[in-house]
């Protein structure tokens, strides 16, 4: 934790018995241990340091041994141990540490006790078998770093004990049946080893002998059925220990070499150090064999027979078996050679399913037919067995070329051979020529000339682009190998100065190697617009007049771009209203204007809709023009144009003459529109001239009677 007591973590000791707490910022911390290893008393007195930038500090707590107990029971006559006592440990609050019962040896012990200085007491709670259960506790003071022995000894009774014990391991035997007779053969009683491998035969008298045989020991161990004779004396318990070996344990365990997999029904005959067979023995679903129940020495393992599909492993193997100990033999067999066929996409080297092979031995008989599986193999049976053999492809899968070439291969025993054999998929392409269908005024290409750079795309049934080509010089372009199917083709950009209609044509290829061709035509480009204006042929000075205007239109047979329409105004008139007329194509333009003293275009209205008429205020007042500025331009300005865009509803201005005009002057107004394709222009103007009346010309003459 930090000084002011925030946590900062908790941390183990590593097995080097170390803790690394890195990127500590400087300033003071505080350490205290938790608990130690085991269980054990932890060091309770906390650490403060002070962390210091670039300077590691290291910090000990040392552990101390949790206190130790060890409680003897001796034969108070032999002094020799006594194991089965059963003793209780409490400690002085009167919480039970455990139950404890000693071992053969004559002993049990008590390790990390959680008491420092404090006290236990350890009672006697049953006399081992044949022995005076002794009452009296003891109490001891357990002290930290020390194993405190105690030591109880009991009074045996005069009779017999019999001790049953493992041979190997010194633990004592529950439940090995034993009979205990007169030396006449008198039946005295039938007798098991309880849980410490103890019986006790009370009532015996001194001087007396009796016969010991056992007569049924525990699963896997050996029986001792030699009989024994004892003197039963009268000053002591009299002590009998069998001790039995456990026999031998062998397990025999069969894989498969290549991937280590167990194989069951191996069978294995095992013979002894004289050749006499024990028995025949199968694996089980483990791929293992146990068999117990031998003498201790030499014995032989051979395997028989082999699970099918796999080469036999015949040798003869010498074991040895030892008492209480397992021998452990692991065998693993080699499969039978045999084949396996993977069957890939030449390009994608995805597996293909449904190929059909037939494979011939070498003497070409046929041995059966196989199709690949969903992940494109083959698995031949391993019961080929090992040799030369002839395959060959009698069916491709479905939208691939046959293999028509047949592989002759060779198996070899315990090998697995996997070849890797890669399908065409059918294939066709389709070609592209394109030239041009008349000739072309601006590049000069005759008709039928070969054109380069139109762009088409592919697209397959699922309106996916499949490929992009563009001509050559050549005016060709091919396709990559296209799957069988039907394709359709479009031209999404033809070479400058041509157009084209952005019709789809289909394609369909039928066999492999097919090549579908088709012969492509662009009209050349022509750039044309046109314009008119009509306006007053005669007009008062001072009047008002009108301008219409028609036949603003796109006449070419491709888009245009920065189309406009412009009118010139004349300085004798001045500009007051405009209708802008409605137009074909929807599209948003702008109007913009320019005046006699501003020679930059303004904006007169943006953003209008071309489906509307809209009326345009260019008054004076309205525009906020200086004294004397008026507009002598105005300007349509539409962006890109479709082919045969014009208006529906004609423009009109509408205009006032000055009244200063002299009697025949001509107002001239002039009008132009263009488009741009590519780097070249188009335009188109009309004139139109209105001439002006000095004053009125009265009223003409009467005519008639």
């Amino acid at each position: 934790t930090k000084g002011g007591g925030e946590l900062i973590g908790e941390y183990t000791s590593g097995t080097d018995g170390f803790i690394n707490v890195p990127e500590l910022t400087p300033g003071f911390y505080i350490i205290s241990e938790l608990r130690r290893p085991g269980g054990g008393l932890p060091d309770q007195t906390p650490k403060t340091i002070e962390g210091q930038a670039n300077v590691p500090t290291l910090v000990e707590f040392p552990n101390k041994q949790m206190p130790g107990l060890r409680v003897e029971k001796i034969d108070k006559v032999t002094g020799l141990p006594v194991g089965g006592a059963k003793f209780k440990v409490v400690r002085a609050n009167g919480e039970v540490i455990g139950e404890f019962t000693t071992n053969t040896a004559g002993f049990f012990m008590v390790t990390d006790i959680d008491l420092n200085h404090q006290s236990v007491t350890v009672y006697e709670t049953q006399a081992a078998k044949g022995y005076i259960h002794d009452p009296t506790p003891q109490t001891v003071e357990l002290i930290p770093n020390k194993t405190t022995v105690l030591q109880f000894a009991d009074q045996p009774l005069m009779g017999l004990q019999i001790k049953k014990v493992d041979d190997v391991t010194g633990k004592p035997m529950a439940g090995v049946e034993f009979r205990v007779s007169e030396l006449d053969g008198r039946l005295i009683g039938n007798f098991t080893t309880d849980s410490s491998g103890l019986i006790f035969v009370p009532g015996l008298t001194a001087g007396s002998w009796v016969v010991v045989e056992e007569t049924k020991t525990l699963p896997g161990y050996k029986l001792d059925s030699a009989p024994r004779n004892v003197e039963i004396k009268g000053d002591k318990l009299n002590v009998l220990e069998y001790r039995n070996l456990p026999y031998p344990h062998l397990q025999i365990v069969k894989t498969d070499a290549e991937t280590k997999e167990p194989l069951e029904g191996v069978k294995f005959k095992v013979s002894d150090s004289r050749g006499r067979e024990l028995g025949t023995f199968a694996t089980n679903h483990l791929g293992q064999i146990h068999l117990t129940g031998m003498e201790q020495g030499t014995y032989y393992v051979q395997e028989v027979e082999a699970r099918p599909g796999y080469v036999l492993d015949s040798t003869v193997r010498e074991l040895s078996l030892y008492w209480g100990r397992t021998t452990k033999l692991t065998v693993s067999n080699l499969p039978m050679g045999t084949l396996r066929i993977r069957k890939i996409d030449s390009e994608t080297k995805q597996p293909l399913y449904g190929a059909v092979f037939n494979l011939y031995d070498s003497k070409e008989n046929l041995l059966g037919e196989y199709v690949t599986d969903n992940n494109g193999i083959i698995a031949f049976p391993r019961e080929i067995g090992a040799g030369k053999y002839l395959l060959k492809e009698v069916k491709a899968p479905a939208g691939y070329v046959l293999d028509e070439i047949p592989k002759t291969t060779e198996i070899k025993s315990g090998e697995t051979l996997e070849l890797e054999i890669p399908n065409e998929p059918v294939r066709g392409q389709i070609q592209i020529v394109k030239k041009a269908a008349d000739d072309n005024p601006i590049t000069k290409d005759k008709a039928g000339a070969p054109l380069k750079g139109a762009v088409f795309e592919i697209y397959n049934e699922r309106l996916e682009v499949v490929d992009t080509l563009t001509t050559d010089s050549r005016g060709q372009a091919v396709s990559k190998k296209l799957p069988m199917g039907t394709y359709g083709v479009k031209e999404v950009a033809a070479p400058d100065y041509y157009f084209t209609d952005g019709a789809v044509f289909y394609a369909t290829l039928k066999v492999n190697g097919d090549l579908v061709r088709f012969e492509v035509l662009n009209q050349s480009a022509r750039m044309d617009v046109t314009v008119e204006k009509r306006g007053n042929q005669e007009v008062l000075a001072g009047d008002s007049m009108q301008y219409d205007f028609s036949q603003i239109r796109n006449a070419s047979n491709i888009p245009l771009d920065e189309f406009y329409w412009h009118d010139q105004i004349p300085e004798e008139v001045r500009l007051d209203r405009i209708m802008t007329g409605s137009w074909k194509e929807q599209l948003t333009y702008s109007v913009t204007y320019r005046t006699n003293q501003r020679k930059r275009y303004r904006p007169l209205a943006e953003n209008l809709s071309s489906r509307v008429s809209h009326s345009l205020d260019c008054s004076a007042e309205e525009l906020g023009l200086a004294s004397g500025e008026y507009i002598t331009d105005i300007r349509f300005e539409f962006g890109t144009v479709a082919p045969g865009f014009q208006e529906e509803s004609g423009p009109v201005f509408y205009v006032t003459v000055q009244k200063n005009l002299k009697d025949g002057h001509r107002i001239v107004n002039r009008t132009d529109v263009g488009g741009r394709a590519e780097d070249e222009w188009v335009v188109a103007k009309d004139t139109w001239i209105t001439v002006v009346w000095g004053k009125p010309k009265g009223n003409l003459p009467k005519t008639g009677i």
